[in-house]
């Protein structure tokens, strides 16, 4: 808002000044030629002495180059004021719209673009979402900088290999989308199993090489559908892709939707039940098969959930694992 008003209040006073310096020039003019209307005649024939009209006509004259010269340095001014008005305007622009580390196009743009595409109501068109798998290891091994310029190579190979009417975005982090207005689902899919490929070669990036893949989620383009849900289908469809192993691609479903909700009410209902003490140990004696001893044991968690009675690990294990509870 701040931002806002300080621009509007400069652009008010640069239009202001340029408005009274330009008055002030056409006043000075008429002047000149209202004296020049009336000293001109009386002067012709006379002598021209200290307090003559002549010597009026020169001074309004002298006036009038002073204030044109006055009024050109500040048009400069002006002008010099409109040109740094308008590049930091085209830099608010670009650092709205485009991603700062890539150049690509950052997520605002591409929610503006997949509005576009969808108000068009086209009969094909699909959104994909990419996340780097094991980006973290080159983050924490080799540093920010080797991270950016990783971002950076997988920014320039999705440029190359996209249609020439597709969008590649960076939506953050090492999560990239691919809008494809125009694609059919099965040349998507196709795109997508070439890039997946691609990226699962090792990349050189500052004397090493990084070994990465990318886990993908694709989603169609539908009339009445907003921009965002599109998105969150295809985000859906990417996460199933990284549980389902990695370095692969998946469609969005409704199955899938409904699996992210089962698992985040699991997911809350085990914050609930750490806090309450529901996870209770259960001791598996080990014996000594020679001698009938029983030599220790091993200890087992189960679940006494209120809801979902007595639960053994493997319903629940693996969401405490990735969750890290």
């Amino acid at each position: 808002m701040r931002r806002g008003v300080n621009r509007g209040s400069e652009s008010f006073r640069v239009a202001s000044s340029h408005l009274i310096t330009t008055c002030a020039t056409l006043a000075s003019i008429i002047l000149f030629v209202v004296m020049g209307a009336h000293v001109i005649p009386d002067a012709l024939g006379m002598g021209v002495s200290r307090n003559s009209p002549s010597s009026s006509l020169v001074t309004a004259f002298m006036l009038n180059i002073a204030i044109i010269l006055l009024g050109w340095r500040r048009s400069r001014e002006l002008a010099q004021t409109m040109q740094a008005l308008s590049k930091a305007e085209q830099e608010a622009h670009h650092n709205a719209y485009v991603d700062c580390v890539t150049g690509l196009a950052n997520r605002r743009a591409l929610v503006a673009a997949l509005e576009k595409a969808l108000d068009r109501k086209l009969d094909r068109g699909i959104i994909a979402l990419l996340d780097l798998d094991h980006f973290k290891k080159v983050n924490d091994l080799h540093g920010h900088a080797a991270g950016d310029e990783l971002l950076t190579h997988v920014a320039r190979m999705l440029e190359r290999m996209v249609p020439d009417e597709a969008m590649v975005a960076r939506l953050g982090g090492d999560e990239f989308a691919l809008l494809l207005p125009s694609t059919a689902a099965g040349a998507a899919e196709a795109l997508l199993g070439d890039i997946l490929q691609s990226l699962s070669q090792p990349i050189e990036v500052r004397g090493f090489h990084a070994h990465v893949s990318a886990s993908s989620g694709l989603a169609c383009l539908s009339t009445g559908v907003g921009a965002e849900d599109v998105l969150r289908r295809a985000d859906i469809a990417m996460y199933s892709a990284k549980r389902s192993g990695r370095n692969s691609l998946l469609w969005f479903d409704a199955k899938q939707e409904l699996e992210i909700k089962r698992r985040a009410i699991l997911e809350d209902e085990i914050r609930r039940g750490i806090e309450a003490g529901e996870f209770v140990p259960f001791f598996q004696p080990l014996i000594n098969l020679d001698n009938g001893v029983t030599t220790g044991f091993e200890v087992l968690a189960r679940w006494n959930s209120p809801h979902r009675g007595l639960l053994e690990p493997a319903d629940f294990i693996e969401i405490c694992e990735t969750t890290g509870l």
